[in-house]
């Protein structure tokens, strides 16, 4: 149970950070003397997705090659550096430019970090457990993150309060992203006391060109596989992160959030956080291809119909139910698809090259949406082409032996 925690406190870490760059962001533009929060935003959350492939191919490598711990423990490090330096960004317009160019930076760190954090986690997780739970287990990488999530709306609408009673207005923000300074140094300690060192599982000479190379050419329809599935996947996960908060109307990206609000949307995540793995619990005698297949249908009806009526809260409901069920079962049979030797790296770059694509540009894509007057016909049409992305993935799923 110790190891599973301190694999698990990571993703936590790195998703408090997400959280807080988001609800935050109004604070930190007006600190570093910007005006356009929105467009801010959403450019230093795609400046870090786009650098996790970068971090997934680095540290794929290394967990294949060093050892899982190796990389649990250089992913944290990062992470935590990363954040806790964006809460001494310089303040004012004197420093803008050089504010803005730091940010940029540490949100380019970050990306590398979650590169390695999440996908090694999740490897991490399957080669813990015996296969009578490991559904179960690697289904806490999902559920861990959003409990960062959660963590960093709870601190953000504290933050936000103290701001708005004018206690500590400039500084508030800051000592968020400092918090994670000693947070990130327990987990480095409690991981390197608890995770056992392995030294990897394939030769030490074996060049990174050369490992790629043998993974790519043994292992495509398996790689193709992750890429699709979690295409799909991430979309409905980054979705329900930013757009079923905002369509919702309860919580706005310029951090007036009222008590009332902050306990809606805090439900939503504890629902969705509860769901995976009970998910994984309770559907553990049916085969993953089953389970993918029926959540990812009712996903998508459930997600069209929240781009056509937002305000029905049963269909949320629903919604992050199938949702749940779909990530429940998705990082275990990811993990099956690989030998030992190529996992992390079998894993990490295809799930961190989809998340780039349908993570990354999502908040951007659907903001384009919004200014256009078929906004929820074009909205409907990516989901769905991201679903026809998760079918051929599934077609393969039926044809790749574990």
């Amino acid at each position: 149970m110790k190891k599973i925690l301190t694999v698990l406190m990571g993703n936590s870490l790195e998703w408090y950070e997400f959280s807080i760059f988001i609800f935050l962001g109004h604070y930190i533009t007006e600190s570093i003397g910007l005006s356009q929060h929105i467009l801010f935003v959403s450019l230093g959350l795609l400046i870090s997705f786009l650098s996790r492939p970068l971090g997934a191919i680095v540290y794929g490598y290394l967990g294949d090659k060093k050892g899982r711990k190796h990389v649990l423990l250089a992913s944290v490090t990062i992470m935590t550096l990363a954040t806790s330096l964006m809460g001494i960004l310089p303040s004012g317009s004197d420093y803008k430019s050089l504010s803005v160019t730091l940010l940029f930076f540490l949100r380019f760190l970050q990306g590398i970090s979650g590169g390695g954090e999440f996908t090694t986690s999740v490897t991490a997780l399957y080669e813990i457990k015996k296969k009578a739970s490991v559904r179960f287990v690697t289904s806490l990488s999902y559920s861990s993150a959003q409990f960062g999530f959660l963590l960093g709306l709870a601190v953000s609408f504290v933050v936000t309060a103290l701001i708005k009673s004018q206690v500590l207005p400039e500084y508030a923000w800051r000592v968020t992203f400092l918090l994670s300074l000693p947070v990130g140094i327990s987990i480095y300690l409690l991981r390197t006391k608890f995770l056992e060192l392995d030294d990897g599982v394939f030769e030490l000479n074996k060049s990174l060109t050369s490992h790629l190379r043998n993974l790519f050419s043994d292992y495509r329809k398996a790689i193709l596989t992750v890429f699709l599935m979690n295409s799909y996947a991430q979309l409905l996960f980054y979705m329900f992160s930013f757009h079923i908060l905002k369509w919702s109307s309860v919580c706005q990206i310029d951090g007036k959030c009222s008590a009332a609000v902050f306990f809606k949307v805090a439900g939503y995540l504890s629902l969705l956080i509860l769901f995976i793995p009970l998910s994984a619990k309770g559907l553990s005698n049916f085969k993953n291809n089953y389970v993918a297949n029926i959540s990812s249908l009712m996903a998508l009806l459930s997600c069209m119909l929240l781009v056509i009526a937002p305000e029905l809260n049963s269909t949320k409901i629903i919604f992050l139910l199938s949702l749940g069920a779909l990530l429940s079962c998705l990082p275990e049979y990811f993990a099956s698809l690989f030998p030992r030797e190529f996992r992390n790296a079998g894993i990490s770059i295809p799930f961190n090259v989809s998340a780039a694509l349908f993570g990354g540009l999502t908040p951007l894509i659907f903001s384009f949406f919004n200014q256009l007057p078929d906004e929820q016909i074009f909205s409907a049409l990516y989901i769905f082409f991201s679903f026809l992305l998760f079918y051929n993935g599934l077609r393969l799923m039926r044809s790749t032996t574990r």
